[in-house]
């Protein structure tokens, strides 16, 4: 799909609105990852979540959306950025979600941010948001130094 003006991380979900019918899986365009997809939707799935966040111990928690989780994986609480207080957890959204179409309810017809809008809110409205936390490869490739350090990795074969 392209956007005609940019819409967030959030926006595009309502191109694709009608097509969405059960739970479905949102991937940043700027993530390379290398997940075991069979894992996430079983974690969804077996906690009954409205929203899964998959995180990841994160190298750069300062420019981070970060997130801090129970025990068993259900979200206690976001820190986005900037971090206006230490946070309590080094553990990163990742730019991957796993959702359950009925959240489409909270998607604003604009421009929208998935992590500091949508996310919140279904929280806030005692939504089942869990944190799928994994050691599998998730990089954000956002910038030029990160980019740099993708393709060096892909040359030698290390994703």
């Amino acid at each position: 799909s392209v956007e005609d003006k940019p819409m967030g991380t959030g926006g595009p979900l309502n191109q694709v609105r009608t097509m969405l019918q059960d739970d479905f899986i949102v991937l940043f365009g700027d993530i390379i990852c290398r997940i075991d997809a069979k894992k996430l939707i079983d974690f969804h799935k077996k906690n009954k979540s409205d929203a899964t966040v998959v995180i990841h111990d994160t190298d750069h928690p300062q420019d981070s959306d970060l997130v801090e989780i129970e025990k068993d994986g259900k979200v206690k609480k976001f820190w986005l950025k900037p971090h206006t207080e230490t946070p309590a957890t080094s553990k990163g959204a990742a730019g991957m979600y796993m959702f359950n179409a009925k959240v489409l309810e909270h998607v604003p017809a604009d421009k929208f941010s998935i992590e500091k809008q949508l996310l919140p809110l279904l929280q806030e409205k005692s939504y089942n948001v869990y944190g799928y936390d994994t050691k599998e490869f998730l990089k954000d490739m956002g910038t030029p130094e990160r980019m740099k350090e993708i393709e060096e990795k892909m040359k030698n074969n290390q994703i």
